[in-house]
Formats: structure tokens, sequence, C-alpha cells
């Protein structure tokens, strides 16, 4: 995160700097693809690895 987002930008405040991170977060784990997560999203690996549940139904 330092090297691949905080030194590319020049924040002038904490919020600035909060609002920054959130994005890149947010784009980090949804949308880019990882090698080593066989070309997937953090996100979709992990919400991946639950079950679907259909509306009022109860998992054992």
């Amino acid at each position: 995160m330092k090297y691949e987002h905080i030194l590319l930008h020049d924040y002038r405040s904490p919020g600035e700097l909060k609002r920054g991170l959130k994005k890149f977060i947010d784009f980090f784990n949804g949308e880019r693809l990882h090698q080593g997560l066989d070309y997937r999203t953090p996100d979709a690996v992990y919400y991946g690895a639950f079950p679907v549940r259909e509306m009022g139904q109860r998992v054992a």
C-alpha cells in the first residue's frame, strides 16, 4: 500500500488520506486480479468460500 498508493499521492489532510486509502483498498480487494489467487480478486475468493443462502433458509 505504501509503495503502490501512499507515496504516489500528495495528500493534504488526514481525511483526504483516509478517503484515498478506502478507494485503494476497495479497488485492491474488489477489482484488481491477483496472480496468486488464480487471477481472481480477494473478495471473490473470500466470499466464494461461503455457501449462498436463499432468504429464510436455515443453515445446519
